[in-house]
């Protein structure tokens, strides 16, 4: 009831004040878990590369990731992670899976330096993708475990990064993500299940980042994306009949910036909106703003929840999609100099000038697998959809 007055406060009084994005706070309580976590942490051994993404990242959104300090410290501890057949463990001396794959690639990007990029190696990374490729055409998360859409995204997304993707790798992925889209639009974790809306951020990016996009029904996966934003709260859900959860912020709110690159590099045959994604960034900020942030640093799924480092990186990750919209303008709710916060890559979602950074050192840099140099690549959407940016800054 004290949430619903205070929005409703909000909208009566017309004023801005009450929507302050305490950065100095939650930059603090991110600082603190960056440098050690609690006892009671020890339960999620196994994702420490994610909690060094999840703070990492959402610093450096916030403006304030300090590379000379921060960026060496990333490097070594990730370094203590990487398996000598390839890929990252969820910590030292566990077992490689693509999950912590993932984060820790895209926290070695966000550390942005040349020491940080050689962590990886990329022959043995190579290796380690190819072997968790499924019959099926998706990937699995780990050997003998589970093949669903975050195995997709956690591959391709880490291969792009790190400008080794092939047609090997992508051979059946196109066709796998296809058949897990189901009759609402979205995507599900398998095939036969309910549309998610972080499966389907991973199935949708893991085919914009191929340039592969055209694989879906777009039209039909627009359609069920804008219903998921609630009229209420203004935040989205992740699935029909669910509550607003701010990690959905990102994970539902990406997805409008990917359909409308999608069908740009398509050449649909439809106007597409100039200065908008088909969803209403202001109602997505004041729900953050309003209703997750906690009082005492970080920010959380919803009113009465604590903070945790997974909702403040995906809360602010989604916060900053919605302030850069098609047309460069930032579409937003309170003061910029303390609200604004730094554009991301829609595909990644590491900070934009990060994903164009890591160019300057993978572009060039050979893959050789057995003594033969293999042809490798960043995704194709990923990239168009950067230089379609810089073209667009120009004009």
């Amino acid at each position: 009831d004290n949430v619903l007055a205070f929005f409703k406060h909000v909208w009566l009084s017309g004023s801005q004040e009450e929507m302050v994005l305490k950065r100095d706070l939650h930059l603090a309580w991110l600082k603190k878990g960056l440098v050690s976590l609690p006892p009671n942490f020890c339960g999620l051994d196994a994702s420490r590369p994610w909690f060094v993404f999840w703070i990492s990242h959402a610093m450096e959104v916030l403006g304030d990731f300090e590379e000379q300090h921060w960026s060496p410290q990333v490097a070594s501890f990730l370094l203590h992670c990487q398996d000598a057949s390839g890929g990252f463990a969820g910590g030292p001396q566990q077992l490689p899976h693509l999950a912590p794959t993932y984060a820790a690639v895209s926290a070695l990007m966000v550390a942005g330096t040349e020491e940080a990029y050689k962590v990886v190696d990329r022959a043995a990374m190579y290796g380690f993708l190819m072997r968790m490729k499924s019959p099926q055409g998706g990937f699995k998360m780990h050997d003998e475990g589970e093949t669903d859409m975050r195995g997709c995204y956690c591959a391709i997304a880490t291969a792009s990064m790190l400008h080794i993707l092939t047609d090997e790798l992508l051979e059946g992925v196109p066709e796998y993500i296809s058949r897990c889209q189901t009759w609402e639009g979205g995507i599900a974790g398998e095939e036969g299940l309910e549309a998610h809306g972080g499966y389907s951020y991973c199935g949708l990016a893991a085919l914009c980042i191929a340039g592969r996009a055209e694989s879906l029904d777009l039209h039909s996966f627009l359609k069920w994306a804008v219903n998921k934003q609630m009229t209420h709260e203004g935040g989205f859900q992740g699935r029909a009949n669910k509550l607003v959860d701010s990690c959905y912020s990102f994970w539902q709110g990406a997805i409008f910036p990917l359909l409308h690159e999608a069908f740009r590099q398509s050449g649909a045959d439809m106007k597409l909106p100039e200065e908008h994604c088909w969803f209403a960034p202001e109602p997505l900020q004041m729900y953050i703003l309003l209703a997750c942030q906690h009082p005492n640093g970080g920010l959380r799924d919803k009113p009465t929840k604590s903070a945790d480092f997974y909702h403040t990186c995906y809360a602010l990750s989604g916060m900053a999609v919605s302030q850069y919209d098609v047309a460069g303008h930032t579409p937003m709710v309170g003061h910029v100099a303390t609200n604004l916060l730094e554009r991301t890559d829609i595909y990644y979602n590491v900070l934009l000038e990060k994903a164009e950074r890591k160019c300057g050192y993978f572009q060039n840099l050979p893959l050789e697998i057995d003594g033969q140099t293999v042809a490798t690549r960043e995704g194709p959407g990923a990239v168009a959809w950067r230089k379609h940016l810089e073209t667009s800054k120009k004009l």
